[in-house]
C-alpha cells in the first residue's frame, strides 16, 4: 500500500506527563489525544481516506499537503460557558480538536484531491497519476 499512516501517538512521556497535569474538573480539556478512526481505500484509479469527525462543520477542517504529507486537521472554538447555565452532571463525550497526518506516495495528483463532508464522515479522494493506472501484462519470451 502506497498510503501510510503515520504514528500520532505521543510518546510515554508525554501521556506520563499529561496524566500528571489533568486537571479532573475539567471536562473540555483540549490537550487531551484525539485521533479520530480513519478507513483507508485503494482501486486502480485513487486512494480514499475516510475519517470518523461527527460534530463539525466542514468549515472547521484544514486539508494540505507539504511534500509527501497529508495533513488534516480540525479546530472547534468549544465554549466553557453552558449558555443555559445548565449544570453538566455526567459526559461522555465532547468534540475535540485533532490533526492527523499520512504519507502519500509520489504517483498522487496532489492537485487533484478533493475532500467532502457528510454524515459526520471526512471523505478525502487521492486519484492517482495515468502512469500508475496503466497495467502492463509483460509476455513471457
Amino acid at each position: 500500500m502506497l498510503l501510510v499512516k503515520r504514528n500520532n501517538q505521543p510518546t510515554i512521556e508525554n501521556l506520563f506527563n499529561q496524566f500528571f497535569n489533568y486537571d479532573f474538573t475539567d471536562q473540555l480539556d483540549s490537550s487531551r489525544i484525539f485521533n479520530p478512526k480513519t478507513n483507508i481505500f485503494e482501486d486502480e484509479k485513487s486512494y480514499k481516506v475516510e475519517i470518523l469527525v461527527s460534530g463539525f462543520k466542514k468549515e472547521d477542517f484544514k486539508i494540505d499537503v507539504e511534500k509527501d504529507i497529508l495533513k488534516v486537521s480540525a479546530q472547534k472554538e468549544q465554549s466553557k460557558e453552558n449558555k443555559n447555565a445548565d449544570k453538566l452532571i455526567f459526559r461522555e463525550f465532547s468534540i475535540q480538536n485533532f490533526e492527523r497526518m499520512f504519507t502519500i506516495s509520489k504517483d498522487v495528483k496532489v492537485e487533484e484531491i478533493e475532500a467532502t463532508y457528510d454524515t459526520g464522515i471526512l471523505t478525502i479522494r487521492l486519484p492517482k497519476s495515468e502512469e500508475s493506472v496503466v497495467k502492463k501484462l509483460i509476455p513471457i519470451k
